[in-house]
């Protein structure tokens, strides 16, 4: 699950795991058993700024998705919206295994 803020012009690179709900307790699904996962940022209007698939620009380590956004990529600021959806083997769309509100950072493009 996506933690914290984005930065402005930075490589934003970060973790996902899937949980399954088992009783009380939560259960790792690997990501290798799922069939395609994809993440969407947008502005707080709803326009899409950046959308990351897997293959590109999201790959599979260990039993975690991760997610790169690009340093070109983050050129804005402020508020926005994320959300990160799984497909099961089948190719039916799962519900977000995360979504909500963050924040991107400003910071200094550099050289």
């Amino acid at each position: 699950m996506r933690l914290g803020n984005y930065y402005q012009y930075s490589d934003n690179i970060f973790p996902t795991a899937v949980y399954e709900p088992d009783g009380e307790d939560k259960v790792l699904v690997p990501a290798y058993q799922f069939s395609h996962a994809e993440f969407v940022m947008t502005d707080m209007a709803g326009n899409v700024l950046i959308t990351k698939q897997l293959g590109d620009g999201i790959t599979v380590v260990g039993d975690e998705f991760v997610t790169h956004l690009d340093d070109a990529e983050m050129t804005m600021q402020g508020p926005v919206r994320h959300q990160f959806v799984v497909y099961d083997a089948a190719g039916n769309r799962l519900p977000p295994v995360f979504m909500g509100k963050e924040k991107v950072n400003p910071t200094s493009r550099g050289a």
